[in-house]
C-alpha cells in the first residue's frame, strides 16, 4: 500500500490512496472523493464497491472529535446515482 501525500504551499494537504488504504486505515479527512464506484479485482475484472466499502470510504470524511463536518463526494453512473443516494443516506449519523 502506497500513499502520496502532497503539501502545497504548506496549506492544502492532499492524499491520493488505494480503496484499500481508504477502508482500512484511521485515516481521517475533511473531503473524501470516490472518482468511481467499482474496482478492479483481478480475474473478476470490475466489480462494484459493496455499501460496506463505500460506507467505510465515506466514512473518513468529518470525524467525530478532529472535524466539525465533512463532505464525501462520489463520482459514479448516472444509472447508479439512487442506488448510491441509499447507501450514503444510511449511512449518515447525525
Amino acid at each position: 500500500m502506497k500513499a502520496k501525500v502532497y503539501t502545497i504551499i504548506s496549506i492544502v494537504r492532499i492524499i491520493c490512496t488505494t480503496s484499500t488504504l481508504a477502508q482500512g486505515v484511521n485515516l481521517p479527512a475533511r473531503l473524501v472523493i470516490i472518482k468511481a464506484t467499482c474496482a478492479y479485482r483481478g480475474n473478476s475484472g470490475y466489480e462494484e464497491y459493496t455499501p460496506m466499502e463505500i460506507e467505510q470510504m465515506i466514512g473518513r470524511a468529518g470525524r467525530i472529535g478532529l472535524e466539525t463536518e465533512g463532505v464525501a463526494i462520489i463520482m459514479t453512473e448516472l444509472q447508479k446515482v439512487s442506488l448510491v443516494n441509499c447507501v450514503v443516506r444510511s449511512s449518515i449519523r447525525v
